[in-house]
Order: structure tokens, then C-alpha cells, then sequence
């Protein structure tokens, strides 16, 4: 399949378009590109997002005694006394204590750490987790979207239009369609298009971030977005 992306690829040379189409070429993952995937999904697929990410505020032990005892707890999805005793025991000096008095220390312990025994727990569902720098981030970049008045409209339905039958709407959606003049299968991701049946308008809604909108102008050139809408166009 013919994408916008395999056709950056083309350009450099065909021969490192054979290497992507047989899957030989070594990709550097940017931070930049995980951060947009991650804003991407959080604005458009929430659902998926909660399903990948979770945001979740944690703070490291202070110690490694520490960390390894959240460790062991962390193997169990419910601890009880017996547990907590054990890995207390097994990580610090409880020589002359009463078991009553072990269980006390293990848990003031335990609750210390609720935090960061929680985020090892998740990390065990598979789950990918965010930390405070991310949440605030995200939340921040949807505050704004939500305050200005064009960019909330284009992204987000209103209540009236998620019920109304003549206006739908999707996000992340993959289409696959065939280029006229030449026949080549072709596929499209677009982020998000709506149809307003009633007014008989269509939009195309592509999401871009970026660091700063200065040089957004160099970025049209450089990564074809001219060519990118195109493409989404024939595809829708």
C-alpha cells in the first residue's frame, strides 16, 4: 500500500523504499514522535488511552531496602499480615521484635510507598505509565484546545451532534483506496473527518504538534503537507 509517509521514503531513493517496504530499515524512535503519538491519542481516542497509558503521580523509594521491599509486595495482588511480616523480615533487622511490632513497621512502610507500590502493580497489567510532567502537560494542552473557540469545535462533538443522524464524525481512521489515474493501492490514516450531512459539508481535521509555530511554515515544505492533504482528500 501507497502512503504519504512510504513516499518520503521513495524520495530519498527507491532503493531505501524496497528497505521499507521489506521492513530492513532501522527506525530511531524521537521523543518528539512518542510525544505526539501520546498527545494524538489522548485528544482523539481517549478510550485507547486508557486502555495504553495511565497517568499516575509516584515517587521512587529512598532506598533500595525500600524499593526491594515494594518489590516483593508488588508480586502479590493483595497483601495480608503474613506477607507483609515476611518481606519485612526478609529485608531488615527485626531481631528482639514482637510480630505485632514488625506488622506495625511493615505497614507505616507500605503506606509510604502506596504510591509507588501502585504504579509497580500497573506496570505489571502492561499498562505504559506517565508521570507528573506528562499529566500536566496533557491536561493543560486539552484545557487549551477546549478554550479556543475554532480548535474545540474541530475536534471535539457537541452533545446536540453526537445525537443528531445526519452529522457523524471519526478519529484515527485508516483508509484504504485506490489512486485514479494509475490504479495504486493506496492507505490513509486520517486523524479525524467529519461529515455534516445537513449542511453538506465535509472537513478534514489533521492534528499537528510541534514544539513552536514559528517555523510551522519550513515544516509544510519539508514533511509535504501540501501532498499529505492531497492524499486524504483522494482517500476520503
Amino acid at each position: 500500500k501507497v502512503s504519504h509517509s512510504s513516499l518520503s521514503y521513495f524520495e530519498e531513493s527507491p532503493l531505501t523504499y524496497q528497505k521499507f517496504l521489506n521492513d530492513e530499515l532501522e527506525y530511531e524512535k524521537k521523543q518528539y514522535y512518542e510525544d505526539g503519538q501520546i498527545i494524538h491519542m489522548y485528544l482523539l481516542e481517549p478510550e485507547e488511552f486508557e486502555k495504553t497509558y495511565e497517568l499516575f503521580d509516584y515517587a521512587v523509594p529512598s532506598s533500595q531496602q525500600q524499593k526491594d521491599f515494594c518489590d516483593q509486595l508488588a508480586k502479590h495482588k493483595k497483601t495480608n499480615d503474613e506477607i507483609l511480616i515476611k518481606a519485612y523480615s526478609d529485608l531488615y533487622s527485626v531481631k528482639g521484635k514482637s510480630s505485632e511490632k514488625i506488622l506495625a513497621e511493615a505497614t507505616e512502610l507500605k503506606e509510604k510507598n502506596k504510591a509507588y507500590l501502585t504504579f509497580l502493580r500497573k506496570n505489571e497489567e502492561g499498562k505504559v505509565i506517565l508521570g507528573s510532567s506528562y499529566k500536566n502537560q496533557l491536561e493543560e494542552i486539552k484545557s487549551s484546545i477546549k478554550s479556543h473557540s475554532i480548535a474545540n469545535a474541530l475536534l471535539f462533538d457537541t452533545e446536540e451532534q453526537k445525537m443528531d443522524t445526519e452529522f457523524e464524525s471519526v478519529n484515527e481512521t485508516a483508509i484504504y483506496w485506490k489512486e485514479p489515474v494509475y490504479g495504486f493501492e493506496c492507505k490513509s490514516l486520517l486523524d479525524r473527518f467529519v461529515i455534516d450531512h445537513k449542511n453538506k459539508v465535509v472537513k478534514l481535521i489533521d492534528l499537528k504538534t510541534a514544539i513552536s509555530l514559528k517555523d510551522l511554515k519550513d515544516k509544510v515544505r519539508e514533511y509535504n503537507y501540501h501532498r499529505q492533504m492531497a492524499f486524504y482528500w483522494y482517500a476520503i
